[in-house]
């Protein structure tokens, strides 16, 4: 479409629009087209009348806290973290939420560049991290076989305290709340040296330059930028909008996600990154294959390697700096 002129680039800037949203809406030129709308927050979902039970209410400030209660969970009978298997799951869910909380922005960014490699210290920490987890038997031992659906189911019938999900679960229409009308939310970022949500936005509205109505068109394009189309968005779809200032929501549970969205959100997405994902095999497929790599036991440097030699296979941004 915007080869062909079939969207224009804005001609305002989104100064109301959260910056962690504001990927969805730029080309490979760096400008920005269209407006974002829902914005989604991922991040450690647990089950707070479960861990409250069992007196693990405070939320983990550092990874060594957060590994503590694992061990404690563990030692309960208690999963202490879910996983499930489905490729967009793996690639969209799992690596985002560990590298917001694992890996600062600015090496993330510099990962997007080509200035740094997926095999540099940083990012194998990552991996690593997940690899310890798995070795210490914090995940379900069909984590690999598990999907998306019984993840859930498990974290709300108290069989696992938490799993790496998305705020969508806290709607309404929640498998959560079907098993559990009470059933209470609570969402932590991995207490690493980020201790970020990672955050996003689910697409962008766009105008058709070439329509008959295009400027009654960008008029309402420009009205969802503002205050009053947020709060309808919200309160009437009850989803969260990419309006980054104050609303006023009446949903506990979206405004709870509204202030971690706007207090500890990632800025930066390796998933949706375009120089990065232009080819195959892209970096949302080879961080899915890693995540299979580790859980079938090899190393987090081992799993970066894969992913290293994936993206160099067809000369994306970093090929020569990270031959």
């Amino acid at each position: 479409m915007l080869r062909h002129t079939f969207i224009e680039p804005n001609e305002y800037q989104l100064n109301n629009i959260n910056p962690s949203a504001l990927t969805a809406a730029t080309a490979t030129n760096a400008k920005i087209y269209g407006v974002p709308f829902a914005v989604q927050l991922e991040g450690l979902l647990v089950n707070k009348k479960l861990v409250n039970k069992l007196g693990l209410n405070q939320r983990p400030t550092s990874l060594t806290q957060l590994e503590s209660y694992f061990s404690q969970l563990k030692r309960n009978q208690i999963t202490p973290l879910h996983m499930a298997s489905d490729d967009w799951y793996l690639s969209q869910v799992v690596i985002e939420v560990l590298l917001a909380g694992l890996l600062p922005a600015k090496k993330a960014t510099q990962l997007i560049s080509g200035e740094s490699c997926f095999t540099d210290p940083d990012f194998v920490n990552v991996l690593d991290t997940l690899s310890h987890w798995h070795q210490s038997g914090y995940f379900n031992k069909n984590a690999m076989t598990e999907g998306y659906q019984g993840a859930g189911t498990n974290v709300a019938l108290a069989n696992s305290a938490s799993v790496f999900d998305g705020g969508w679960r806290t709607s309404p229409n929640s498998l959560f709340y079907e098993i559990d009308p009470n059933f209470e939310f609570e969402f932590w970022a991995i207490p690493g040296k980020s201790n970020k949500f990672y955050a996003f936005a689910d697409g962008t509205y766009q105008v058709n330059a070439r329509g008959h109505y295009s400027s009654a068109a960008k008029r309402v394009l420009k009205f969802t930028t503002t205050q009053q189309f947020a709060e309808l968005f919200a309160n009437e779809l009850n989803e969260l909008p990419a309006y980054s200032k104050h609303m006023n929501i009446k949903s506990k549970n979206l405004t709870a996600l509204a202030e971690l969205v706007s207090s500890q959100g990632y800025g930066v997405s390796l998933f949706s990154a375009a120089s990065l994902n232009t080819s195959e095999p892209s970096y949302q497929t080879l961080t899915r294959d890693a995540i299979r790599l580790i859980f079938s036991g090899k190393t987090g440097k081992q799993a970066a390697q894969s992913i290293q030699k994936g993206l160099n296979s067809w000369q994306y941004v970093g090929h020569k700096h990270c031959a």
